[in-house]
């Protein structure tokens, strides 16, 4: 903490996610320096930490909610899905969109747990491109960062793209990419969702060997991208199916393979 508002009180303060922060003279909230009192909120230079449960702490904290989501737990090694607080975190400040905040939320925070993916991080910084006359600007990037013995989901926002566009803004940039399928940014994020659902479907294999392979599998009839590599067709059917299109033949075939964790590697 800096020179700001007298958030003394605050230092040490832990408080678990749902929970607010005690600010003092009966104002709480999220998190610090988000109030919506001026003598609080302005000046306010505190800063967050996080603490991360361990697989068996997060397993016994959702117990009550059934056996199968524990089991799942341990057995992934899945630490926790990103909630709200993660998202207004990454985009604190940096003039984000409320429309395409809320599409980042249904789909990486609403929707993953639900349809069998996880989102393990998520983080807004600028990303160059060495290939950028060729591939466009990336607007979103979905990592797979091997932490330990397991490999964790990580998306990155593009805040030199995000910073200060609006949503109409974003969707006409789309439009004029001519490599890919997405006309929209809500396909835009779904096609992370697409790599997404490949880490985690192959949680359990080498994720490395199965990029180096589906690198070479690229499928015709639906991109420039799904063309030269196949984890990128594999996101791109996953937009084909949120529109409820054809899939080529060979194309379903490669999806299937991946989503079952049955690519031989």
């Amino acid at each position: 903490m800096g020179k700001g508002a007298n958030h003394m009180v605050l230092e040490g303060q832990t408080v678990k996610i749902g929970e607010k922060f005690d600010l003092g003279d009966g104002v709480k909230a999220d998190t610090p320096g988000k109030s919506g009192v001026a003598g609080h909120d302005i000046n306010c230079r505190c800063f967050v930490t996080h603490d991360w449960l361990t697989a068996e702490e997060y397993a016994a904290a959702v117990k009550k909610q059934g056996d199968k989501t524990v089991d799942k737990s341990a057995e992934s090694g899945i630490i926790k899905n990103i909630d709200v607080d993660d998202l207004e975190l990454a985009v604190y400040g940096k003039d984000v969109d409320e429309k395409a905040v809320k599409i980042i939320k249904k789909y990486f925070v609403d929707n993953s747990l639900a349809d069998g993916y996880y989102i393990n991080n998520i983080s807004m910084k600028s990303i160059q491109n060495d290939n950028e006359k060729e591939k466009g600007r990336p607007l979103i990037q979905t990592i797979a960062n091997k932490r330990g013995n397991m490999y964790e989901t990580d998306i990155v926002l593009n805040e030199d793209i995000f910073k200060g566009r609006s949503i109409d803004s974003l969707n006409e940039m789309l439009k004029n990419y001519k490599n890919n399928i997405a006309q929209t940014f809500e396909e835009a994020v779904i096609h992370e969702v697409g790599h997404a659902k490949t880490i985690f479907s192959n949680r359990f294999r080498d994720i490395e060997a199965m990029y180096d392979k589906l690198e070479k599998m690229g499928v015709e009839g639906i991109s420039a991208i799904a063309l030269n590599d196949g984890a990128e067709a594999v996101a791109e059917i996953e937009i084909l199916i949120h529109r409820g299109s054809v899939i080529p033949k060979q194309a379903k075939e490669l999806y299937d393979k991946v989503m079952s964790g049955k690519l031989e590697t």
